[in-house]
């Protein structure tokens, strides 16, 4: 509430409001003081019983206790054909002494004097038209018949229950908020660990894919050697050596690899080659398995990525010791590993004389096979 004497010579008063859309809405009113005369006009809103009543008890006999009258002027400055006023009570030279204005499918404002003598009754009215307008934003507009004055005692009765449990319940609630905020904030601290570490093995590519799939095999229990820090740049082979305590006969040279689309078998031909230079240089007694650790068609949902390769595909990889190993199915295998559901000994049974592929379908089908 702003009195006269506060305003210190100001013309007018800018309502300004931007909706969602980047449009502006204004509004001026062209603030008047010191207008001689003590007639006053009742207005052209539409007034309801009660807000005629507060026009004939309020605010008429304000006016005519006033050494001078004031109000205002306003108009909406983009000129907009809709834009009314409602006018509560008028006075010299068309002054509008009290009233609002509505902004097109915005809501309405309420110009009241500061000198009438109750404020509350004017605010409940303005409350009860703004229900009209928005009733999710001002759903508990006072009623008189919500009065204590005129409930029963039964009503009362009730009533003072009703507070002394919304009383009681509060430190609860407040206990209940609190304890959701930290577990939201946790959530979304696990969420960012997650992108940026075993969710990568859905997302991901390149070095980022690479990192995640070795931090995955580490978690199954594998001895995991990454060979890119071996290898030369220009000379780079597969990127992992995989190995298992007390198997010493059992060797896995896997890749890593992200793609958009599907996975390529010609992969497995350079796997093939790094096999056969891997027996030329080290002479093993057993022949080392591949794995072709593929995240593909990345922006799919990972449960509708289907088969890594044909079935035609399937045969000849088998023979050659080979694994398609979607990501996905290590993700969902190390994240069980993870929660405790199986464990780590379990998935590398699985996986020792494993050939083919992989899918998240079979790996879900196994661990569903577990018992807990």
């Amino acid at each position: 509430m702003v009195t006269p004497e506060e305003f210190s010579g100001w013309s007018d008063i800018t309502d300004f409001i931007e909706a969602e859309d980047g449009s502006s809405d204004i509004t001026r009113l062209d603030f008047k003081d010191r207008v001689a005369g003590h007639h006053a006009y009742p207005g052209d809103a539409q007034s309801s019983e009660l807000l005629t009543s507060l026009v004939k008890t309020q605010l008429v006999p304000t006016v005519e206790n006033r050494p001078a009258q004031f109000g205002v002027y306003p108009f909406n400055v983009r000129g907009d054909s809709e834009f009314r006023v409602n006018t509560f009570l008028r006075g010299p030279n068309e002054l509008v002494i009290a009233g609002s204005y509505v902004r097109p499918n915005q809501g309405s404002v309420w110009f009241i004097p500061h000198d009438v003598d109750d404020l509350e009754p004017w605010w409940t009215l303005a409350l009860h038209d703004w229900h009209e307008i928005f009733p999710e934003r001002f759903p508990g507009v006072p009623k008189w018949q919500n009065s204590p004055d005129w409930m029963t005692h039964i009503e009362r009765a009730i009533q003072a229950r009703i507070q002394d449990e919304v009383a009681r319940f509060a430190p609860l609630q407040q206990a209940h908020d609190a304890e959701l905020a930290r577990l939201r904030t946790d959530f979304d601290i696990a969420q960012t660990n997650a992108s940026k570490g075993a969710r990568v093995l859905l997302t991901g590519q390149d070095d980022e894919l690479q990192n995640a799939v070795l931090q995955a095999l580490l978690a199954l229990g594998y001895t995991v050697r990454d060979m890119d820090e071996v290898w030369p740049d220009r000379e780079r082979r597969e990127d992992y050596r995989i190995t298992e305590d007390g198997y010493d006969d059992w060797l896995v040279l896997a890749d890593a690899t992200g793609v958009s689309k599907g996975a390529k078998a010609s992969k497995f031909q350079i796997l093939g080659r790094n096999v056969t230079k891997y027996v030329f240089e080290e002479k093993p007694n057993f022949i080392p398995r591949q794995w072709l650790i593929v995240n593909r068609l990345i922006e799919r949902d990972p449960a509708t990525r289907g088969d890594i390769f044909r079935p035609d595909e399937l045969g000849p990889l088998s023979e050659s010791l080979c694994l398609a190993f979607d990501t996905a199915a290590l993700f969902v295998l190390q994240d069980a590993v993870a929660a405790g559901a199986v464990s780590g000994k379990l998935v590398r049974e699985m996986l020792r004389e494993r050939t083919g592929q992989l899918r998240l379908e079979d790996a879900r089908e196994w661990l569903n096979r577990q018992e807990p």
